[in-house]
C-alpha cells in the first residue's frame, strides 16, 4: 500500500459557536462523569469538556448544511444526543441521534425523517423521560408535530398544528401526554390512534398571550413564559401561580433588571430558572405550604437574581445532573457556565465563567499570526472587537471592543469600523485598520494600549513583512509602505483600477504582489521599485494571493463564476479551472515542521481543501468546517497548526500531520541524519507567551497589593498561635474530665456484668427443663403421626391403582378415535388437492391455448374460467361444512372425556393437601426448636459481645494515655519551632520577590477544604435516596424487560413471515395477480389470527391491519423509487449524448480552422516567393544596363503570379496547382507551425481520453440499472423502452 504524500488536517479546537441562529437547546451538559458541555460550531457539533477545556466533535457529514435544534435525554446518564439537520441537496429535515458514551467518535444510532412534509426544518426536539420517544415539530408551512419510538424506528403519532409551534415536550411520567406552546396557544395533548388529541384547556389561562416557552418542573406541573415577561404555573389543569416580575421581587419592580423579558426557561424539581433579554438569570424555588386549607400546596418564591456580564438574549439553559453547574448560551455567540451550588446562601457571589471572554459575534473581517509567540490575532466588523488568541493554552489573552473606547491620549473616541488587522512578527504589538486611519498598538498583558496612528482611510487590508520591518497597508487602488518602528511612508504602489482585494509578501521581502476585483494581478520588486511580472484579466475577481516556491506567485478568483487558480511559472501563467463548484474564497501555502510542502484553500460553501504540494485542477482531500464561507486562512510560522475564520464567526485550530510520522522508526532517523542541518529549525517559542508587557503603574500597584496581603498573613499567622494555644488548655481540661467520666462507666459497667451474669445462669437452668419436656412430647407427637400416616397410604395407594386402570384404559380408547379420525381427515384432504390439481391443469392448459389465439376469444375464455372457479368454490364450501360437523363431534366427546378426568385430579388433590397439612406441623414443630436454640447462641453472643466491649473500652483508656503522652512531645516541638519561625520572619521581612504563588497555593487550599466538606456531606444524602430508587427500578426494568422481550419476538417472527411472503410474490408472481396473492396473506395471517383471538382483545387486530396498510404503502413507495431512478437515469443520458454531440461539434470546427490556417500559411509563403523573385530579377536588370540611363517606360512591369487555390470539392486541397518549382519554406518556420499542431493534437486527445472514461463510468451506471431493473421483476411497458433507449 502506498503511502500518503500530502500533508493532513485534523480537527484540534475551535474559538466561537453559532448560538446566534437561534437552535432551540443550544446548550446541553452531559453527566457527571464525562463532565462536558455541547454546542453546535462551525458545520459541527463541539464537546467541549469543563476539566481540560478539550474539545472532540461530533462531525456532521458534508451533505449536511446546518443544525436547526439539539435535544439531549434527560436520563441520569444522559446518553444520546438529537440532532435536527437540513440537507439542502435533498431539501428534507432530519433527526440524528449520537450515542455520547461509544468513544471519541460519537456513533451515529439513528436517522429519522418523515417524507410527506414540506418543510425545511425541525425547529424544536424533546425527549422522553425513559429516552425511548423522541418529539420533533416542523417549521412553515406545515407545523408539523411528530412523535417517533426511535429504538424501534416507528412513527408513533402526528399532528398537522394550525399555527407556528414555539415548543413541545414529553410528560416526565406519561410518555403519550404532550405540552405545546405557541403564539395564542398553550395546550396539552394524548397521542391516540397515532394522533394528537386536545385535552381539557387550563382554567383560567390568557388565551391572548404569546407563549413563547415552557417546561416540566415534576409530574404533574408546568410552567410557560410569554413575551411580555410573565410567566404562569399550572398544576394539572388549574393555573396556581402567575409570575409578573420573574427577574426579582414586587418591591423591586422599579429596578430596570426586574422588568426584563424572559428569553429562556429551564425547569427541575427543585424548581426553575429564568433567562432573561439582558443577560441576566433569575432562580424560583419550590416551596411546600403546610398550613394551608386544602392540605400540602406548593409555591414558587424568589430566591435571587444575577448577571452573567453580558447585555444579549440568553437562547438556552441547561442544568448539570448534580445540580451544581447550570450551562447558557447568548445570542452573540457567547457560551459559559454558572456555579449554582450555594445559589440560596446570598452573602455568595454566583460564580459565572464565560469561555475564552467571549466570541466573536459576526463574520471573521481579518486575520494573522505572530511569528515568535503562539498567538493569533482576528477582529470582526459586526461586534468591532480585536481578540488575541493563545493556539497553544487555547485560551484568550486579550479580548477588547474597540468602539466607544478612549484611546491613551484621550483626545479622540475610536468610534469607526474595523476593517483590517496585522500582527508584527515579535507579537508585541498589533496594526488596526480603521475607516478613517491606521492606529498602533502595543499589546500588553491584559490590554491593548494606543500608541501611533497613520492617515490611511479606509484601510482594508494590512500586512506586516516577514522580516517585520516593513507595513503594507491597502486603501482602495494604492498600497503604502510604511516602516514599522518609525511610520515613515517609504513608498506607494499604484497598479490597479479598481480595489484590491489581497495582498502577500516574499520570503525575503524583495516582492511584494497584489490581486484586485479588476483581474489585475501585479508583483512589484521593493529594491527596483518595477512591477513585473503581471497579468491581467477583465474578466476576473481575484481574491487571495500568496507565495509559494521559489517566490512564484498563486492567486484564486472567479471567471463567469467559475473558480480558477492562477500559478506564475518563471514567466509564463498557468491556470487551473475548476467549474462552477467548488467556488474558491481563500488559498494559503506553508511548509510544514519537517519542511513538507502544502497548498489549501477555502471556498465559498464553508470547506477547506488540501491540494498537495502545488496547486492542481482537483484537490486530494476536502474537510466540512465553517457554516458559511471561509474567509481567512493561515498557518504558524513552524508549520505545526492552521487556522481558518469563517462567515460564522468560528475559528478552527486544526493540527498538521504529516506523511513522515506515519513511517518507520528506523527510516525518520535516516531521514534526520540526512537533513540535520537543513531544516527542524523551530522558530516560535511558545515560553514566550507568559513574557508580557506591563505598565510600571500598575507593577507598583502589584507590589502595594503584595506588601498588604503578606502584613495579612502576618496577622493571621499569630492569631493561629494564639488560638493553638487557647485549644491546648481546653484540651487538657476536656482530657480531665474525660477520664472521670470514663472511671465512672467503668465501675457501672462492672455491677451491670455481675447482674447479667446471674440472671444468665438462672436462664440457662430454666432452658435445659424445657428443652427436656419439649423433647419427650416431640417423640410422643411423631409416633403418632407416624401410624396415622401409614394407614393413610395404604388406602390412598389403593385409590390410585384404581384410577392408573381406568386411566390406561380410557387412553387406549381415545387414541383409537384420534387414529380413525386422523386417517379420515387424510383421506379428505387428499380427495380435495388431487381434485384441485386436476382442474388447475386443465385451467391451466386452457390458458396456453387460449392465449395464442386472438384477442376476441380471450373474452370468452375469462367467462368460462370464472364459471369454472364458482363451481370449484361450491364444492370447496361443502367438503368444509361436512368436515365442521365432523369436528364438532369429536370435540363434543373430548369435552365428556376432560370432565371425567377433571373429577379424578380434583380427588387426588385433597389426598395431596392432607399430606401437605401434616408436613407443614412436623415443619412448625422443628422450627420451634430451632428458634429455641437460635435464641440460646444469641444469649452467648451477647455474652461474648460484652466481654469483647470491656476489652475495648481498656484498650480505649490505654491508646487515650498514650495519645495525651503524644501531644505534650508535640507541644514541646511547637515551641522549638516558635523559635525557629520568629528568626525566619526577619528574613521574609527582606525579601523583595513577590510570594503569588504561595498566596494562590493557600487560597487553592482553602477552596479545596470547603469544596471537600461541601462533597462530603452531599454524597452522604444522595448515597440514601439513590439506593432505595435503584432497588426498586431493577426489580420494575427486570419485569418489563421480560414482558417486552417475549411481545417483540413474537411480532418480529410474525413480521418476518409477511414480509419473506410479500417479497416472493413480488420476485415470483406477476403483477396480476398480486392481488389475489395478497387476499391468500390476508386469510392465511389476519383472519386465522383473527379466530384465535378473543373478542376482548382488539389491539392485535389493529396490529395487523396496520401491518397490511404498512406494507401497501412500502410497495407504492418501491413503485415510486423505481419511476423516479427510471427518470433520472433518461435524465442523465440525455445530458450525457447532447454534452457528447458538442464535444463532436466542437472537433469539427477544430479540424475546418486547421484546414483554414494551413491554407493561409500556404498562401503567404507563394507570396513571399514571388516577391523575392521578382526582386532578383529587377537586381540583375540593373546590373546588366550600368552606364545607360534608366526609364520608367523601359522596365519590366512585375505581376504578381497568381495564388493558388484548392480544388473545389477534392480531397486533395491541399496540393498547389502552380507549376514550376514549389517553394516550402524556412525549416523554422514549419517546426513552428508542427509544434502548434502537435499542442493542439495532444489537446485533442487528453479531451478524447476525458470522454472515453466518462462513456465507461456511464456503461457501468446503465449495467447497474439493467441489474436492478432484472431484480425487481419482469418489467412494465415504461421499463422495456427504458432498456431500449439505454441500448440505444
Amino acid at each position: 500500500m502506498a503511502r500518503p504524500e500530502h500533508v493532513h488536517l485534523e480537527f484540534l479546537h475551535s474559538f466561537g459557536s453559532v448560538a446566534y441562529t437561534d437552535i432551540k437547546n443550544s446548550v446541553c451538559l452531559s453527566d457527571d462523569d464525562t463532565n462536558s458541555i455541547i454546542y453546535p460550531a462551525g458545520r459541527h457539533i463541539a464537546v467541549r469538556s469543563l476539566e481540560t477545556d478539550d474539545i472532540n466533535y461530533i462531525r456532521e457529514p458534508d451533505r449536511v448544511t446546518k443544525i436547526t435544534a439539539m435535544a439531549i435525554t434527560k436520563e441520569k446518564s444522559r446518553r444520546f444526543l438529537a440532532v435536527a439537520e437540513y440537507v439542502q441537496m435533498e431539501n428534507t429535515p432530519l433527526v440524528s441521534i449520537f450515542d455520547l458514551k461509544s468513544g471519541a467518535y460519537f456513533k451515529r444510532m439513528r436517522q429519522l425523517g418523515f417524507p410527506d412534509m414540506s418543510a425545511e426544518e425541525f425547529k424544536c426536539l424533546g425527549f422522553s423521560s425513559d429516552s425511548r420517544l423522541i418529539v420533533a415539530t416542523s417549521g412553515p408551512p406545515d407545523y408539523i408535530g411528530i412523535v417517533w419510538d426511535w429504538y424501534r424506528d416507528k412513527l408513533i403519532g402526528k399532528y398537522a398544528f394550525a399555527s407556528k409551534i414555539a415548543r413541545i415536550t414529553i410528560n416526565p411520567k406519561d410518555p403519550y401526554l404532550l405540552c405545546t406552546t405557541g403564539p395564542n396557544h398553550w395546550k396539552t395533548w394524548k397521542i391516540e390512534e397515532k394522533s394528537f388529541k386536545p385535552q381539557p384547556p387550563f382554567s383560567g389561562m390568557d388565551r391572548t398571550q404569546n407563549y413563547i416557552d415552557h417546561d416540566w418542573v415534576d409530574d404533574d406541573t408546568v410552567v410557560a413564559v410569554s413575551d411580555n415577561g410573565e410567566a404562569f404555573v399550572a398544576r394539572g389543569t388549574e393555573l396556581i401561580q402567575i409570575i409578573e416580575f420573574p427577574f426579582g421581587k414586587a418591591s423591586d419592580a422599579m429596578q430596570p433588571s426586574a422588568s426584563a423579558t424572559i428569553s429562556s426557561l429551564y425547569c427541575y424539581a427543585k424548581g426553575f430558572f429564568f433567562g432573561s433579554s439582558e443577560g441576566t438569570i433569575s432562580f424560583w424555588n419550590r416551596v411546600v405550604m403546610h398550613d394551608s386549607p386544602q392540605g400540602e400546596v406548593f409555591v414558587f418564591d424568589f430566591v435571587r437574581s444575577w448577571s452573567t456580564g453580558r447585555s444579549s438574549h440568553i437562547n438556552s439553559l441547561s442544568l448539570s445532573n448534580n445540580e451544581e453547574t447550570l450551562g447558557i448560551s447568548h445570542s452573540n455567540n457567547d457560551i459559559g457556565t454558572c456555579n449554582v451550588s450555594k445559589i440560596f446562601q446570598e452573602d455568595t457571589e454566583v460564580k459565572v465563567e464565560i469561555f475564552c471572554q467571549g466570541f466573536h459575534r459576526g463574520p471573521i473581517t481579518a486575520m494573522d499570526v505572530a511569528v515568535q509567540r503562539p498567538l493569533l490575532v482576528t477582529c470582526s466588523q459586526t461586534d468591532a472587537s480585536v481578540r488575541i488568541w493563545n493556539y497553544v493554552t487555547f485560551k484568550c489573552e486579550v479580548a477588547k471592543r474597540l468602539r466607544h473606547d478612549k484611546d491613551a491620549a484621550g483626545s479622540e473616541a475610536i468610534n469607526r469600523p474595523l476593517l483590517s488587522v496585522a500582527f508584527h512578527p515579535s507579537g508585541y504589538y498589533i496594526a488596526v485598520g480603521f475607516e478613517d486611519k491606521v492606529r498602533i498598538f502595543h499589546l500588553l498583558f491584559d490590554d491593548l494600549r494606543f500608541f501611533r496612528e497613520i492617515n490611511i482611510k479606509n484601510a482594508t487590508c494590512l500586512r506586516f513583512s516577514t522580516s517585520g520591518h516593513l507595513l503594507a497597508a491597502v486603501s482602495s487602488k494604492m498600497v503604502y509602505i510604511y516602516t514599522s518602528f518609525t511610520l515613515e511612508q517609504v513608498d506607494m504602489l499604484k497598479a490597479h483600477t479598481s480595489a484590491i482585494q489581497d495582498l502577500a509578501w516574499s520570503k525575503n521581502d524583495q516582492k511584494i504582489a497584489t490581486v484586485g476585483i479588476d483581474g489585475g494581478v501585479y508583483v512589484f520588486d521593493m529594491y527596483t521599485g518595477q512591477k513585473d511580472p503581471e497579468h491581467v484579466s477583465r474578466n476576473t475577481e481575484y481574491s487571495s494571493v500568496a507565495f509559494i516556491e521559489n517566490d512564484m506567485v498563486v492567486t484564486c478568483g472567479l471567471e463567469s463564476q467559475h473558480s480558477i487558480i492562477l500559478e506564475q511559472n518563471f514567466g509564463d501563467w498557468k491556470t487551473h479551472s475548476f467549474g462552477l463548484r467548488p467556488k474558491l474564497s481563500q488559498i494559503h501555502y506553508f511548509r510544514s515542521y519537517h519542511g513538507t510542502p502544502c497548498f489549501i484553500s477555502g471556498c465559498y460553501a464553508g470547506n477547506v481543501q488540501i491540494y498537495g504540494p502545488g496547486p492542481s485542477n482537483a484537490f486530494l482531500e476536502e474537510l466540512v468546517v465553517h457554516n458559511g464561507s471561509v474567509l481567512k486562512l493561515c498557518s504558524s510560522h513552524d508549520g505545526r497548526y492552521v487556522f481558518s475564520g469563517g462567515e460564522d464567526g468560528v475559528i478552527f485550530i486544526y493540527h498538521v500531520i504529516e506523511p513522515r510520522d506515519l513511517q518507520p522508526q528506523m527510516e525518520r532517523i535516516q531521514v534526520d541524519n540526512k537533513e540535520k542541518d537543513d531544516f527542524l529549525v523551530r522558530t516560535v517559542d511558545e515560553k514566550l507567551a507568559d513574557i508580557v508587557l506591563i505598565p510600571k503603574s500598575q507593577l507598583e500597584w502589584f507590589k502595594g497589593q503584595l506588601e498588604t496581603i503578606r502584613a495579612e498573613m502576618e496577622n493571621i499567622r499569630q492569631k493561629r498561635d494564639y488560638n493553638i494555644q487557647q485549644q491546648d488548655l481546653t484540651f487538657e481540661e476536656q482530657r480531665k474530665e474525660l477520664e472521670k467520666a470514663l472511671h465512672q462507666e467503668y465501675k457501672v459497667l462492672e455491677s451491670k456484668y455481675e447482674q447479667i451474669r446471674d440472671e444468665k445462669m438462672k436462664k440457662e437452668r430454666e432452658w435445659v427443663e424445657r428443652l427436656g419436656n419439649l423433647e419427650r412430647a416431640h417423640n410422643n407427637a411423631i409416633d403418632t403421626v407416624e401410624t396415622l400416616y401409614e394407614k393413610k397410604l395404604t388406602l390412598e395407594d389403593e385409590k390410585y391403582r384404581k384410577m392408573e386402570k381406568d386411566k390406561t384404559e380410557l387412553k387406549s380408547y381415545y387414541e383409537e378415535q384420534i387414529s380413525v379420525l386422523q386417517k379420515q381427515n387424510d383421506e379428505a384432504i387428499e380427495h380435495l388437492a388431487s381434485a384441485f390439481k386436476d382442474s388447475l391443469k386443465k385451467t391451466q392448459d386452457d390458458y396456453e391455448e387460449t392465449r395464442k389465439t386472438a384477442e376476441d376469444l380471450k373474452l370468452i375464455y375469462e367467462e368460462r374460467l370464472s364459471q369454472q372457479e364458482d363451481e370449484h368454490e361450491a364444492e370447496i364450501q361443502e367438503m368444509r361444512k361436512n368436515y365442521e360437523a365432523m369436528v364438532e363431534k369429536q370435540s363434543i366427546e373430548n369435552t365428556r372425556v376432560r370432565r371425567e378426568n377433571e373429577t379424578l385430579t380434583s380427588e387426588q388433590q385433597m389426598f395431596s393437601e392432607e399430606k401437605e397439612a401434616i408436613r407443614i406441623k412436623n415443619e412448625k414443630k422443628k422450627s420451634t426448636i430451632s428458634a429455641l436454640d437460635k435464641s440460646i447462641a444469641e444469649l452467648k453472643a451477647h455474652k461474648d459481645q460484652l466481654e469483647a466491649e470491656k476489652k475495648e473500652k481498656e484498650d480505649l483508656l490505654v491508646q487515650k494515655e498514650n495519645k495525651i503522652q503524644d501531644y505534650k512531645n508535640q507541644v514541646k516541638d511547637l515551641d522549638k519551632k516558635k523559635h525557629v519561625l520568629d528568626a525566619r520572619k526577619k528574613e521574609i521581612l527582606d525579601e523583595i520577590q513577590p510570594k503569588d504563588k504561595e498566596i494562590g497555593d493557600l487560597k487553592e487550599e482553602l477552596k479545596k477544604l470547603h469544596n471537600d466538606c461541601d462533597r462530603e456531606r452531599k454524597i452522604n444524602t444522595d448515597l440514601k435516596k439513590k439506593i432505595g430508587e435503584k432497588e426498586e427500578q431493577v426489580d420494575n426494568l427486570r419485569a418489563e424487560g421480560s414482558v417486552l422481550q417475549g411481545q417483540t419476538n413474537d411480532r418480529a417472527h410474525g413480521l418476518r413471515a409477511i414480509t419473506n411472503d410479500i417479497y416472493d410474490i413480488v420476485n415470483n408472481v406477476e403483477q396480476k395477480a398480486w392481488i389475489d396473492e395478497m387476499k391468500k396473506l390476508y386469510i392465511k395471517y389476519v383472519k386465522n389470527e383473527l379466530g384465535k383471538v378473543s373478542k376482548k382483545d382488539p389491539e392485535c387486530v389493529e396490529e395487523m391491519e396496520e401491518q397490511l396498510r404498512f406494507m401497501s404503502k412500502s410497495i407504492n413507495i418501491m413503485k415510486q423509487s423505481l419511476s423516479q431512478s427510471h427518470g433520472r437515469s433518461k435524465a442523465d443520458m440525455r445530458k450525457r449524448t447532447i454534452e457528447n454531440s458538442t464535444l463532436i461539434q466542437e472537433l469539427h470546427d477544430l479540424r475546418k480552422t486547421k484546414k483554414s490556417n494551413e491554407l493561409m500559411i500556404k498562401q503567404l509563403e507563394y507570396r513571399h516567393k514571388a516577391i523575392q523573385q521578382a526582386i532578383t530579377a529587377s537586381e540583375r536588370k540593373e546590373g546588366k544596363m550600368q552606364g545607360k540611363q534608366p526609364s520608367t517606360a523601359q522596365l519590366p512591369s512585375i505581376a504578381p503570379l497568381p495564388i493558388p487555390q484548392p480544388r473545389a470539392k477534392s480531397a486533395k486541397s491541399r496540393s498547389l496547382t502552380q507549376t514550376g518549382k514549389l517553394y516550402k519554406g524556412s525549416p523554422f518556420e514549419s517546426k513552428l507551425i508542427n509544434l502548434q499542431d502537435k499542442q493542439r493534437i495532444s489537446e485533442l486527445a487528453k479531451d478524447l481520453e476525458e470522454k472515453k472514461e466518462e462513456n465507461f463510468y456511464l456503461k457501468v451506471e446503465i449495467n447497474r440499472l439493467r441489474d436492478m431493473l432484472s431484480q425487481e421483476g419482469s418489467p412494465n411497458v415504461e421499463e422495456a423502452n427504458l432498456r431500449e433507449s439505454l441500448d440505444a
